[in-house]
């Protein structure tokens, strides 16, 4: 449950202190959650991507979305607006 930025628990762990593989894992459980809360994919990702910055890490992010199929396969009349590319 730690975020890159420190705002997680159990130590407020940040980016150089949390291993990569508890970054992914976090990005999973986060999708797995608000899935399982009957969000649907995209905006369970759209969620994740814009209304958590700084919690994940944004390029591992992009991976997860993109085993997915994309923004193309989770809502494909909006992907342009949503490329990834902007992630900084």
């Amino acid at each position: 449950h730690e975020r890159l930025d420190g705002s997680g628990f159990p130590a407020g762990r940040r980016v150089g202190q949390i291993s990569p593989d508890s970054q992914l894992v976090s990005i999973a459980e986060a999708f797995d959650a608000l899935s399982n809360a009957g969000t649907a994919s995209f905006d369970a990702l759209r969620e994740m991507r814009f209304e958590h910055p700084g919690h994940f890490n944004p390029d591992m992010l992009a991976s997860f979305i993109g085993l997915l199929g994309g923004w193309q396969s989770v809502r494909p009349e909006i992907a342009g607006p949503l490329r990834l590319a902007s992630v900084s």
